[in-house]
């Protein structure tokens, strides 16, 4: 969560004077509810490995190099953050060609954006510039543990060979664990983005340790539900013309049902004190969209057996899914700073959003010739 003020000040103040061995006692900044700082004696031990890595990885910085290092790793930094992986689940939904990567990519970034807020809310850590412990080349104030960039890299990486997988395996079970190529995929991205989120000074070598661990987390928590879901449904390898959405009696209720609970959730998540998250809107308006028209218009409740997995979808589809799963995502996180000081304001535009977004999934399908 975002700080401010003078009892964020404060709070770097006592941390800079803790490390030194002076000062007071860290205190939760003023004003936050259920916030713990960081442990101090945990800060102490880490500090010594923290302090020497990020001196290397920050003398890249100050070489004749240092400006296009710092620029390459703020590209690395965007590729990398959440609101890239918020806009997968939507894109794989609108080509109707990927639905179990899809149904895979829902629930592990349903667990992502929880699990890596949880402790960014109420575990705070100042970050290394604000600390006084690295240089500055990105102006980022909330928690820096654990890194949600490496998070990320590890997430994407195993989501992206899931399509590559799942797209040549006649199942839709999406596999426990990636390929041994696969897995040294994953630990070069993970440490790329650590390599970069170092030099720019806004995260602790611990700190994506913490994200790499976490990532492997969110990806066993993301398979299992994935799975859950995919066990209880059939998988269309095209050998006949996929059934058409339709909405079912009992298809209808769980709409009402899911969209009520979605609503139901997002103000739970708003409300103070416990203010769970700054991009709920865009996060949750985007993930809900993916998750009630899983739900509802495939299998188990949409009355079908069926997930597409098949290759069928063209470049013109996918470059029409890519424009409007990245423009639904984009209004997402221009109206969320526009509404952010009104709950109920948030509240309506949410509902607006997830309405739209649906219909949007829903009338996406192209159309797909029976394959002979």
């Amino acid at each position: 969560s975002s700080s401010g003020g003078p009892a964020f000040s404060q709070l770097l103040s006592d941390q800079v004077d803790v490390l030194k061995g002076s000062g007071p006692p860290l205190h939760p900044p003023e004003g936050e509810k259920y916030v713990v700082l960081f442990p101090e004696s945990l800060e102490h031990a880490l500090a010594p490995l923290d302090d020497a890595i990020g001196a290397v990885v920050q003398s890249a910085a100050r070489g004749p190099m240092g400006r296009i290092i710092i620029n390459l790793a703020k590209v690395v930094t965007l590729f990398t953050a959440i609101e890239v992986g918020l806009t997968f689940p939507l894109f794989l939904l609108m080509l109707r060609a990927k639905d179990c990567e899809a149904i895979l990519a829902i629930y592990t970034m349903l667990a992502m954006t929880v699990l890596t807020q949880i402790p960014k809310r109420f575990m705070h850590r100042v970050r290394p510039f604000a600390a006084g412990r690295a240089e500055c080349f990105s102006n980022v104030t909330t928690s820096c543990f654990p890194s949600r960039a490496v998070v990320g890299a590890v997430v994407f990486v195993n989501l992206a060979e899931s399509l590559v997988h799942d797209s040549a395996s006649a199942s839709c079970m999406p596999r426990w664990f990636p390929s041994w190529s696969s897995l040294c995929l994953i630990i070069a991205c993970a440490l790329l983005a650590s390599l970069c989120r170092i030099v720019l000074g806004v995260h602790y070598a611990s700190d994506c340790v913490g994200g790499f661990l976490l990532g492997v987390i969110v990806n066993l928590i993301g398979t299992a539900l994935a799975r859950a879901h995919v066990s209880s449904c059939g998988c269309n390898k095209m050998e006949e013309p996929p059934p058409p959405l339709r909405l079912t009696m009992g298809s209808g209720i769980v709409l009402v049902v899911l969209i009520g609970a979605s609503v139901a959730t997002v103000l739970i998540l708003l409300l103070p004190p416990l203010t769970f998250f700054r991009k709920t809107l865009h996060a949750f308006s985007t993930l809900f969209v993916a998750l009630i028209f899983s739900l509802v218009f495939l299998c188990p409740a949409g009355g079908q057996s069926y997930l597409r997995n098949d290759d069928s979808a063209t470049v013109d589809e996918v470059i029409i899914a890519c424009f409007l799963s990245g423009t639904f995502s984009a209004i997402g996180m221009a109206v969320q700073n526009a509404v952010k000081k009104s709950i109920m304001r948030t509240i309506a535009v949410f509902v607006v959003l997830l309405g739209t977004g649906l219909l949007i999934v829903v009338t996406s399908p192209f159309p797909k010739p029976p394959r002979v």
